[in-house]
């Protein structure tokens, strides 16, 4: 193979190794105001953010527009809020054991659900069922939208320890930020949520935990002062920005923009990510057989 052959050939590859993990500008900016401790973190479908604001003990909106408004007030150690898709809010009231709802239209909450310990994160998914982390007793819950008096164990003890963050996935899968074991674990919905597969490891306290509409995972991980995301497609973990103190809390729009409690900076900031083209179904098929092309071409020999 001669030289101007293998050069162009290695620009081939280099783009196929683009296409399975797209390179994507990152813009970091803060957004809001006014923060004391925000620990938790969600979007709604028309990017609406809201932030459980640790210290002020509030939950807080912010706009479109950037203004940042109070929504109900109240709480003790809000640590998580999640956000249904008819704009009710469910607040992971921490210290007293509680899941408290803001029902559209309301500036203030009613309990959900109660005698838990230490609950660290809350989720909802697409039919209105809630998914409670409970990190006192290490205990993943489910509380159906039809039977709300009802909590299905999804998970307990091993391998979950001290459980800090949830999310949940348009197919029921559910997703957790492991703080005891350093891992991020998934509990799938398929065959009534009895497998449980480590989705990564590595990670530092990792606290906060948020899936995208294509299955790739995000993670704050608190203590390695950094945002994470693990690809759908094989598991690959990866930095996104930086400049993060104990972030505690992340969630996804549906672009894709990832939005982040920043703890230690008492700051909502949002990566705003921008896609580089890739080469789409077919341009991966010839990859693969470039691929293939190279490993032939490489090892052939002329006879004489």
């Amino acid at each position: 193979m001669n030289i101007s052959v293998r050069f162009v050939l290695a620009i081939l590859l280099i783009g196929c190794a683009a296409a399975f993990h797209p390179v994507k500008a990152d813009t970091i900016i803060p957004i809001g105001n006014g923060f004391t401790n925000p620990l938790g973190i969600a979007v709604d479908g028309q990017g609406d953010v809201f932030v459980a604001d640790g210290n002020s003990g509030r939950v807080l909106e912010i706009q479109g527009n950037g203004n940042t408004n109070p929504v109900a007030l109240g709480f003790n150690l809000p640590a998580s809020v999640a956000v249904d898709g008819s704009g009710n809010l469910f607040v992971a009231n921490f210290i007293s054991g509680r899941i408290m709802e803001i029902p559209v239209g309301y500036d203030s909450a009613f309990t959900f659900a109660s005698g838990l310990n230490e609950p660290a994160g809350v989720a909802v998914d697409g039919s209105g069922n809630v998914y409670v982390a409970d990190a006192g007793d290490s205990v993943v819950y489910k509380i159906p939208a039809a039977a709300p008096n009802t909590r299905l164990i999804l998970g307990s003890g091993f391998p979950f320890q001290h459980e800090t963050g949830i999310a949940v996935d348009g197919l029921g899968n559910v997703f957790i930020a492991d703080a005891g074991n350093n891992a991020v674990e998934e509990i799938l919905a398929a065959g009534g949520y009895h497998t449980v597969n480590t989705l990564a490891t590595g990670f530092y306290g990792p606290n906060g935990v948020a899936v995208d509409a294509s299955g790739n995972v995000y993670v704050a991980d608190s203590n390695n002062n950094a945002v994470k995301k693990i690809w759908a497609a094989d598991g690959h973990v990866t930095t996104l920005g930086g400049g993060f103190s104990s972030p505690n809390g992340v969630a996804v729009d549906r672009q894709g923009n990832v939005f982040v409690a920043d703890t230690g900076n008492n700051l909502i900031k949002e990566i705003r990510v921008t896609p580089v083209p890739t080469l789409g179904t077919w341009g991966l098929l010839l990859c693969a057989l470039l691929l293939g092309g190279a490993g032939y071409h490489t090892t052939r020999r002329r006879v004489a």
